[in-house]
């Protein structure tokens, strides 16, 4: 009992020193984790120099399989007529 009574506030400090590390643990884990990206909204990607072009947009499309020849060429023949 007498030995419990003497390491008494050593221990607290220990605990005070490890919940301290810990802290500063999760705060330097959160700081090195890579900001996320956001989607730019509508009004943010209004800027044309912002904005991929069209035809760019429908080649990989293409290229990806999302879409058939007879729809590329159709939506790249629009393209064309709006320009």
């Amino acid at each position: 009992m007498m030995m419990f009574g003497m390491m008494g506030p050593w221990m607290w400090l220990l605990y005070l020193a490890l919940l301290g590390l810990f802290v500063v643990g999760v705060v330097w884990f959160v700081r090195q984790m890579p900001a996320v990206q956001q989607v730019p909204t509508p009004r943010e990607a209004s800027h044309p120099e912002d904005m991929e072009d069209p035809k760019d947009v429908l080649r990989l499309r293409y290229a990806r399989g999302e879409i058939t020849r007879e729809q590329y060429l159709t939506m790249l023949k629009d393209l064309d007529e709006a320009a």
